[in-house]
């Protein structure tokens, strides 16, 4: 079991590495409790870390703005104690590459908000559908529009070199 320790982003923020993947515990909202509870997991939104000179940015993909940056000050201040950094390629595989990983993300900047497509993976938890639906392991098969996790994966695996999930779909990870 992972210990969660809660500390200051001043205190941490220069140990965050670009490519690191942050994840959002949902808060308050029914929207976020919705999509926390359709994917089993405390966390109802996922981005990645990146700096730019010496500000630490959000790269996201978030409903109501699709792809966007912002500081990760800014989004702490707004919810403070709700997100955890994961560091990506802990293993230190020699082909991940955190730089082509930004890129990608940041190549997202000004894309909508892919709802259907979480929609469709909300619907895949459904009793009966889950039973008889088989899992998307063909990333080939992302469609147009990501979803926060679904950008994260996609930014691991094209721009990083790395499957974060291997044998399923960018656009089924969660």
């Amino acid at each position: 079991m992972v210990k969660v320790q809660k500390v200051r982003l001043a205190e941490v923020k220069d140990t965050i590495r670009d490519g690191d993947v942050l994840m959002f515990r949902h808060g308050p909202s029914l929207y976020q409790k919705a999509i926390a509870a359709a994917g089993r997991s405390d966390y109802s939104h996922a981005a990645m870390a990146a700096w730019w000179g010496d500000e630490l940015m959000v790269l996201e993909v978030t409903d109501g703005h699709g792809g966007r940056a912002v500081t990760l000050e800014s989004q702490v201040k707004r919810f403070p104690g709700r997100y955890d950094v994961f560091r990506t390629n802990p293993s230190k595989r020699e082909r991940y590459n955190r730089r082509g990983a930004v890129k990608y993300m940041r190549s997202l900047a000004g894309v909508e908000y892919g709802r259907k497509n979480l929609l469709r993976v909300a619907l895949l938890h459904l009793p009966f559908v889950r039973w008889f639906s088989k899992p998307v392991t063909n990333d080939e098969e992302n469609g147009s529009t990501p979803f926060c996790s679904q950008a994260v994966s996609a930014a691991l695996r094209i721009g990083g070199g790395v499957d974060p999930v291997l044998l399923l779909a960018d656009k089924s990870t969660e």
